[in-house]
């Protein structure tokens, strides 16, 4: 009969110890309903609060028409409520069952840890392995980091990589159809989670992986026949397609509207992706790879890091003792896999130094399809993160073995970790190697372009010497742990991984612990009085739970705004040119932030949020006010009057800024009788030039527009002025104006013109004209007229019926195999061998 133990206690090890793990690192979150506070989640929920109201009001919202000039919500992945299942149960968990607010976040590091300690079933790791596995994953800083700032996708996308390996594993090396249809539905799963980055890397890590059975098995069989490698290859070539298929319905409308964003435009093949300099914008420095063993290498943080990356908030760091348990993986018997493992390791490792790898990015960037497409690419690192924690897992095990022939090998190894920590821990508590560090990291700045003040290299000195100080006496801990193993077997077998990886635990977590209390010890720069600068505890990131409060704006400032700008836009200056929260209060704004804005956006934002704020483009798109956060002088009127804008001197104070209206602006729907074709401007058309003319005033956008073929009918010119349209409807996917004109003329809407919104005219479709290469227009016979503009993302529909065709195939995969097992379970009950209980997958 089995025991209490065995029965429960056992089966419930790996959610008690994952669950342990997370405790440690967010007992905040778990225990207190605490959140974290970061720009960018602060940023998505605005939209996330807009959409919700309008998918009760007017059906889902396609469109964010209220910052830049409008966006796709849903290509875009700002909002894709209900597309991701796991979405609605953690909802359901926090809404009806009192579920901490950060359940979602929780949820994922639970699903993934839990993915990590089931991969490391698939090779009989002991219960020691597959702690050391899951701390070095998820107590890997960047990992931390993406929870901590907001970057759910990121992080949900990523802890499916060891479920994800561990079924290419049982797919490969036996031809397991159940693996297939669940790597499939997991692959679908991951693509719907909305980072296609992290799931190109997946694909990535599982095609090199793929490619390398085929040549040398996984297994370490060579004489595997080829037939057998091909079946395993032909398998994960249908996990691909399948999963393609059952995230199609966030890839489609993804894929669409990259061609239009900022990571579509400029690419190597006719601006088919990012451009070069701007995909490699987040490349890692050879001296950011010596922060994998010292975290503040580089420095850390945005005040003391000097590296050549913008900032780094969280070092790729695994210590000193976590590599070297990585490269004691070579004693393990599985030779290929650890191979195999450590080369998708290196390859990745040089993708996430960008420009600074020797070729290999650039050799990616021209030839592998989409990849042009992707931008940071130090984000690669996770995999490397993932593959680092088996081999680590793997090197510990096969250390502890008890063959007395290790003995000498475990002896010597304790000795020179000894060594190490002990010279580790005299560097930094006698600070010997200070003068060093700090000129390794004036030389960082120089490269890099930062400033190394003296404050600067003081306070990164002093974080260095924390992490001295603790790494050496984790490696005199761990050098005496060794040492003791090879005295005592039992104590090498049983409990020497258990050991370290406690150890790994307190070393990772350290740093860890930084990412989310980063004002424990990190440091920004504040601005003083006399506008200089100075060093301070860096922003508190774990914040009191506000419950569901919805973001808002001042009430007095709000009700300014929505009186002065109407159904024009805001021009915001200063603090508040990336502010998104006025969309709550249904106002448009030229300003806002999204990662991956439109490319038209951005070519915008240069030159309305410049030195000189381009006034004549704020006019031309339709800007009413300008909100500012001081009073406006005399003297900046007559710079904002020289750069195009009539401001009215007598600002509104509300809510803490002043609201200024603009006198010159020029309606958002306006008609107008007088037109060229695009052939006439002498760059054709190219936005950068013409946006040019517009800011010198060799092309005046009130005269007449450029468009991008012959209106139907033509407009007339006459001697009364052309009304103005009234607004019926102005929502998100829907825009409804009536217009009265005397004569033939062009509507001219001074919104974004994207695929996916066409135009009705009395109830009949009408061609949708492009109107100044960038806007939407239609041509108007006199009389009364209601014009209807639509959107309708064209790719979501496909998507859809895509991903339910995958998820057919997938559950029918699933049923197949099921039939196929009942006869042979009836017959064998199985047996709860050792393998089996570690969760193989037949």
């Amino acid at each position: 009969m089995l025991s209490f133990a065995q029965r429960w206690l056992k089966p419930m090890l790996p959610l008690l110890v994952v669950l342990a793990l997370l405790a440690i690192l967010y007992p905040e979150a778990m225990f207190q309903g605490k959140v974290f506070g970061s720009a960018d989640a602060a940023a998505n929920e605005a939209f996330r609060q807009v959409g919700d109201g309008a998918r009760s009001e007017t059906g889902y919202p396609l469109w964010n028409p209220y910052i830049f000039t409008g966006m796709p919500s849903f290509g875009s992945l700002s909002y894709t409520l209900g597309v991701y299942p796991p979405t609605l149960v953690f909802e359901f968990m926090q809404d009806h069952l009192g579920a901490p607010p950060l359940t979602w976040l929780l949820g994922h590091l639970l699903f993934g840890g839990l993915g990590m300690w089931w991969l490391m079933g698939r090779w009989q790791t002991p219960w020691g392995g597959r702690v050391l596995a899951c701390v070095a994953f998820l107590f890997f800083a960047r990992v931390v980091a993406w929870g901590v700032y907001g970057h759910g996708t990121k992080v949900g996308a990523a802890m499916y990589l060891p479920w994800l390996l561990g079924l290419s594993w049982d797919i490969l090396t036996k031809g397991s159809l159940r693996a297939t249809a669940l790597a499939a539905l997991l692959l679908g799963l991951q693509f719907l989670r909305g980072h296609p980055q992290i799931s190109y890397y997946t694909l990535l890590m599982l095609g090199t992986l793929t490619v390398w059975h085929l040549v040398w098995p996984l297994t370490g069989d060579r004489a595997m026949p080829m037939v057998r490698r091909l079946r395993g290859g032909g398998l994960m070539a249908l996990v691909v397609v399948l999963g393609f298929s059952i995230g199609a319905a966030q890839l489609l409308p993804n894929h669409d509207y990259a061609s239009i964003s900022t990571r579509g435009a400029g690419g190597a093949s006719g601006g088919s992706g990012s451009a070069y300099d701007f995909a490699t914008s987040w490349s890692m420095g050879p001296e950011d790879l010596s922060a994998v063993f010292l975290p503040a290498a580089a420095g850390f943080g945005k005040a003391t890091y000097l590296g050549r990356m913008p900032f780094n908030d969280y070092p790729n760091f695994a210590g000193l003792l976590l590599p070297l348990l990585v490269g004691l993986a070579w004693l393990s018997k599985r030779r290929s896999l650890v191979i195999g493992l450590a080369v998708v390791s290196a390859l990745a490792i040089l993708l996430s130094m960008g420009r600074h790898s020797p070729g290999l990015y650039q050799l990616c960037y021209n030839i592998l399809p989409y990849f042009t497409k992707l931008r940071i690419p130090s984000m690669i690192v996770v995999v490397p993160a993932l593959l680092g924690a088996v081999l680590a897992a793997l090197g510990a095990t096969a250390l502890a073995n008890s063959d007395e022939s290790r003995t000498l090998l475990v002896r010597r190894l304790g000795l020179a970790v000894l060594a190490v920590g002990g010279l580790v821990l005299l560097m930094g508590a006698m600070s010997l190697v200070q003068g060093a560090y700090k000129e390794s990291l004036t030389a960082m700045a120089a490269k890099s372009g930062k400033q190394a003040a003296a404050v600067i290299l003081d306070a990164a000195w002093s974080l260095h010497k924390s992490f001295l100080i603790r790494q050496g006496l984790v490696m005199l801990v761990a050098g005496g742990a060794l040492l003791l193993a090879a005295k005592r077997l039992s104590f090498r077998r049983q409990w020497l991984v258990p050991v370290l990886a406690v150890l790994v635990a307190v070393d990772m977590g350290g740093v860890a612990k930084l990412v989310t209390h980063p004002e424990r010890s990190l440091s920004q720069v504040v601005r003083t009085r006399d506008g200089g600068g100075r060093l301070a505890p860096a922003t508190r990131m774990v914040r009191p739970w506000q419950g569901a409060a919805p973001i808002q704006v001042d009430p007095e400032l709000a009700k300014v705004l929505t009186q002065t700008v109407g159904h024009q836009r805001l021009f915001p200056l200063g603090q508040d040119s990336q502010e998104n929260a006025y969309m709550t209060e249904g106002v448009r704004s030229l300003g806002g932030y999204h990662p991956a804005k439109p490319a038209v956006a951005e070519a915008l934002r240069q030159r309305l949020f410049g030195r000189e704020p381009a006034g004549t483009l704020a006019t031309w798109l339709s800007a009413a006010a300008i909100t500012y956060p001081a009073v406006l002088s005399p003297e900046l009127i007559s710079v904002l009057a020289r750069t195009g804008l009539e401001v009215a001197p007598e600002g509104t104070p509300a809510g803490g800024t002043r609201v200024y209206e603009i006198l010159n602006t020029q309606p958002r729907a306006r008609l107008m009788d007088q037109w060229q074709p695009v052939s006439v401007l002498p760059e054709g058309d190219a936005l950068e030039p013409f946006l040019d003319a517009m800011v010198a005033g060799s092309w005046d956008s009130r005269a007449q527009t450029i468009l991008d073929q012959t209106p139907v009918p033509e407009p007339q010119t006459g001697p009364e002025p052309l009304p103005e349209p009234e607004f019926v409807v102005d929502g998100l996917n829907e825009i409804v104006l009536s217009v009265h004109t005397p004569r033939p003329a062009l509507l001219l809407l001074s919104d974004l013109m994207a695929p996916g919104w066409q135009v009705t005219v009395n109830g009949a479709r009408a061609p949708l004209l492009t109107a100044d290469l960038i806007l939407r227009a239609v041509a108007l016979d006199e009389g009364a007229n209601e014009v209807r503009f639509e959107y309708r993302d064209p790719a979501l529909k496909r998507g859809l019926i895509l991903a339910l065709v995958g998820v057919l195939v997938t559950l029918g995969l699933l049923v197949v195999t099921w039939i196929r097992r009942q006869p042979r379970s009836a017959a064998n009950p199985p047996d709860l061998s050792e393998g089996d209980r570690h969760g193989n997958v037949s």
